[in-house]
């Protein structure tokens, strides 16, 4: 499974991931790789603007068939056809890959491939919910707290687990409960650090993900910050190019959230991300850190943002998983971990 099959769709879909990713090697790397750019196909389902929620319907049964059995080349073609018009270059050049994604997946060892599938028909459930379920008309609209740590939980915290999964196949290594559990506070933290970044032009495309406030959303990224922090820390340091890979994505997401706080001009945002230069900086000084878990935890220190005091909310009451998004998740995770990632 080269790797030259991936870098191009890589770089145009994601380039500060494809960055990232060159601190991997082996089987492992090649497996991240395609994990990701089957959710990037998978997220473009999601967020392609469907004419018809039926169109979109049957597009996400679509892509579960493919990941269920290897595709018929004619169906892959009138399925990749269906998407409407308008879609970022990036995103068409890979549905138009798409084919090669599938037989790549479907080529895995079964063990690696099984493991990749459970993660990624989570995302997918998870997605259809929110998109089939939530959405009215063009607007999609999450409501509380909540729901919105249940939707980065199915559009990023299941990519936690894939990933701990996918290391743990490729070094036959076990994985704790709580590692599992901080991997997912991990993928929390980075998408909620998206959804900040993306507010402003989400919401004028009808997406409102950050409630109830920017407040509640930095408070709840405090503790899935920790999360994340532990995460790496737990990681042996003979794994230095994988600790390096998810060390980079916290601190530039906790670089972000600084810059966020900093240029924020009346109550307006006017850049949601640090110039180039502070970011090279980042990317240096975790590098030189990353072997050791205290200099680690000191930059990780200095780097926090201001966050808001952590109050509870006294609005929200805590749920149940069958009245809730979580009803179509299938995993290890059970109701004292949604409880912790505050789910419920």
């Amino acid at each position: 499974m080269p790797s030259h099959f991936f870098r191009p769709h890589l770089e145009r879909v994601s380039r500060s991931f494809s960055f990232c990713i060159e601190e991997l090697d082996g089987d492992f790397k090649d497996w991240v790789s395609l994990s990701y750019l089957l959710c990037r196909i998978l997220d473009t389902v999601e967020d392609a603007n469907w004419a018809l929620p039926q169109e979109q319907a049957r597009c996400f049964r679509g892509f579960r068939n493919f990941l269920e059995k290897p595709a018929d080349n004619n169906d892959l073609r009138v399925w990749i056809d269906s998407f409407p018009s308008g879609l970022p270059e990036g995103e068409k050049k890979l549905l138009e890959a798409a084919d090669g994604c599938f037989a790549r997946f479907h080529a895995l060892p079964e063990n690696i491939r099984l493991m990749m599938r459970a993660s990624i028909l989570n995302m997918f459930r998870g997605m259809e919910f929110f998109s089939i379920e939530r959405k009215r008309g063009t607007e999609f609209r999450l409501h509380n707290l909540p729901e919105v740590n249940q939707y980065c939980f199915f559009v990023a915290g299941v990519v936690g687990d894939l990933l701990t999964n996918l290391l743990a196949g490729a070094s036959k290594r076990e994985v704790s409960a709580d590692h599992l559990l901080d991997a997912h506070h991990f993928g929390l933290f980075l998408q909620k650090v998206n959804l900040l970044k993306d507010q402003k032009e989400d919401e004028q495309q009808g997406r409102h993900l950050v409630v109830p406030s920017r407040d509640a959303l930095l408070k709840s990224i405090a503790i899935n910050a920790d999360g994340a922090l532990r995460y790496i820390l737990a990681l042996p340091t003979s794994e230095r190019g994988y600790r390096t890979f998810c060390a980079w994505s916290l601190f530039i997401g906790l670089g972000s959230l600084r810059w966020m706080e900093r240029s924020t001009i009346f109550g307006r945002m006017v850049l949601n991300k640090p110039p180039r230069i502070i970011t090279k900086w980042i990317i240096w000084k975790v590098k030189n850190g990353i072997d050791d878990n205290n200099r680690l935890s000191a930059l990780f220190q200095k780097s926090l943002p201001h966050f808001p005091a952590i109050r509870a909310d006294t609005n929200v009451k805590p749920g149940t998983r069958e009245k809730t998004s979580l009803r179509v998740y299938e995993g290890p995770l059970g109701d004292s971990q949604f409880q912790a990632l505050g789910l419920i």
